[in-house]
């Protein structure tokens, strides 16, 4: 978590334990945006229309890439 949405923000959730919402969770990183209710599944058919038009492996091989970064960008290296 501390990663996600830095280390002061993760800090004070973990401390105060308060709920979020929505808007709280979009502006300390946790979301990438809101959509309303009555948009949501024309905003998904979108979605999955522009992930379905990509080539099969491209969207799997984006998901590793961003595994392998996050995991890569923590580790430590000496020289």
């Amino acid at each position: 978590m501390r990663r996600l949405i830095g280390g002061a923000w993760a800090l004070e959730m973990l401390i105060m334990g308060e709920l979020m919402d929505a808007e709280r969770a979009l502006h300390v990183g946790f979301l990438p945006c809101l959509i309303e209710s009555e948009e949501l599944l024309t905003e998904l058919f979108r979605m999955a229309e522009d992930i379905a038009a990509l080539a099969p492996l491209a969207s799997q091989f984006m998901g590793a890439m961003a595994d392998f970064g996050m995991e890569g960008s923590s580790a430590v290296t000496s020289t």
